[in-house]
């Protein structure tokens, strides 16, 4: 009886240990493979541990640079709506050369392909719509060089007036839109709701399509606004208010006429009107007289523009200048006399110029300075191309190496790296040319700082990527430590109640075996 007592009270210890620690191995002595196995994945899962601040770090260190990046982001665009304000200022609508309010055409809006069947698309072939090979058809634009594209000839090079249209739908569209000539005047697109190619041309612009052999019968037949054409026939297209309308029928040129532009102390050019010219290339031969000239044409109310800096001085004359008038103001512009030169000038005054510039000036110091101030616990990832090394496994062999980018000031007091492209007090929107620099070199600033941003974006993603993998891993180390040493309470404390019940029986049978000697010995007495 005293030894099952003494046993049982052995085991009574052993389970109070085990539901005081928690654990079913304590020592080596309880376990040696079990213990030293848990050791090995605790340990790892402490490294781990030490790995996730790292990577916590990180993750804030990119955070705070992307809050930066906006931050100078916002910079920038303020510093572009000062120069936008100073164009407006500098040479605004009042002070643009404007030529008279074009001349609508009528005709047709459209011309489509009239397939016979309801399953064209792209990629159906001509043979599938019953052409052959040598099968074509011709194309003539504006009185240009008629365009021949056969079947099952490759495609012609641009500004080629014959070649093939390839084998499908799409080889046909691509083929027409490659043209040089096609292109000037007109688009074709494949319309994916009636299943038919879509041609559209400028105002004025007139097409003939003919048939090449009488094979081709699938694509022998157009509409124009939905009316079936015959081959051969002539069709016009209305004004659509774009670059591509006709010079001579929607702006009133002459064919031969000729429009000089003069700039002051700049260049000259002379542009020969010609039948088959669009808008576009009267804008050519305006801009190709000086560099400082901007012409536009302004489909909100039909008009050619010519703008330039403030002071410029330019002039129109020639056989066609009366086409242009000199506004003072849209509602009542004052006519241009022939040769006679006119000075562009500010809506704005210089004073207001003055403090757009100052404003755009401070604007790219701020930058400067909010791009030092970008730190984080010492790092800055947007100065001076630091890299900071992110280690994610215990021995550091696996790491991402986040580079940063140079964006302060250089030598040269410029923010080249964000495509500046002059030291902040050198810009003058008083200065001709200016203005434009700095809108395009705020614009480009923008588009790099976005580029940027989704470079540090990604590195972002990676980095909270590999914290919630770890997470994982320091979670899966210690449950599997744990099942190696942890004891099951619930068992443990079901074994105690048992044992105390055991010992409590053990110490009453002693108590009865020893009764029951006394019992002998008082026969005795």
């Amino acid at each position: 009886n005293l030894l099952s007592l003494q046993n049982t009270t052995k085991l009574l210890d052993i389970t109070s240990n085990r539901l005081s620690t928690g654990k079913k191995v304590n020592t080596a002595l309880d376990n040696a493979n079990s213990y030293y196995t848990a050791q090995s994945l605790t340990n790892n899962a402490l490294d781990l541990s030490d790995r996730k601040d790292g990577i916590g770090q990180a993750i804030s260190l990119l955070e705070a640079t992307d809050k930066s990046l906006s931050a100078i982001t916002a910079l920038v665009e303020q510093a572009k709506a000062k120069a936008q304000q100073a164009e407006e200022k500098a040479t605004g609508g009042i002070t643009a050369l404007q030529s008279k309010e074009v001349t609508a055409v009528t005709g047709t809006t459209v011309l489509s392909t009239n397939f016979s069947t309801a399953a064209a698309n792209t990629a159906v072939t001509w043979t599938a719509l019953g052409g052959t090979a040598g099968d074509g058809l011709t194309f003539a634009i504006e009185g240009e060089t008629a365009i021949d594209l056969t079947i099952g000839v490759a495609i012609p090079a641009d500004g080629a007036s014959t070649g093939g249209m390839g084998t499908t739908i799409g080889d046909l569209i691509s083929a027409l839109n490659t043209n040089a000539v096609f292109k000037k005047h007109a688009e074709a697109k494949f319309n994916s709701t009636t299943n038919q190619i879509d041609i559209t041309a400028g105002g004025g612009a007139q097409i003939v399509i003919t048939t090449i052999t009488a094979g081709m019968t699938d694509l022998g037949g157009f509409k124009k606004d939905g009316a079936a054409i015959a081959s051969a026939d002539v069709t016009t297209f209305a004004t659509q208010n774009t670059v591509k309308d006709s010079a001579l029928d929607v702006l009133g040129l002459t064919n031969g006429n000729t429009l000089i532009t003069s700039v002051t102390g700049g260049g000259t050019s002379t542009y020969t009107v010609d039948t088959q010219d669009t808008i576009a290339e009267v804008i050519a031969g305006i801009e190709s007289a000086d560099s400082g000239l901007t012409a536009t044409f302004n489909t909100g109310i039909g008009k050619l523009e010519v703008k330039a800096a403030n002071g410029t001085v330019a002039s129109f004359s020639g056989t066609d200048f009366s086409a242009f008038t000199w506004a003072t103001n849209e509602a009542a512009p004052t006519t241009l006399t022939i040769g006679v030169s006119a000075t562009y000038s500010k809506a704005g005054s210089e004073v207001e110029v003055g403090g757009l510039t100052t404003d755009f000036r401070t604007l790219l110091k701020q930058i400067n300075g909010l791009v030092s101030d970008a730190s984080y616990k010492g790092n800055n990832l947007l100065r001076g191309q630091e890299t900071v090394a992110v280690k994610f496994n215990i021995d550091g062999t696996s790491k991402l190496d986040i580079l940063g980018k140079q964006l302060e000031t250089d030598d040269d007091g410029i923010l080249k790296n964000m495509k500046f492209t002059q030291k902040a007090d050198d810009y003058n929107f008083t200065v001709t040319g200016d203005i434009t620099s700095a809108l395009n070199d705020t614009k480009a600033a923008i588009l790099e700082l976005r580029t940027i941003g989704a470079t540090f974006g990604s590195n972002l993603g990676i980095v909270q990527t590999r914290q919630d993998f770890t997470n994982d891993m320091v979670n899966t180390l210690e449950s599997g430590s744990g099942k190696l040493v942890n004891a099951d309470l619930e068992t443990e404390s079901a074994k105690l109640l048992a044992l105390q019940t055991r010992q409590a029986l053990g110490i009453q049978s002693l108590s009865i075996a020893n009764t029951s000697q006394q019992s002998i010995l008082a026969l005795f007495r």
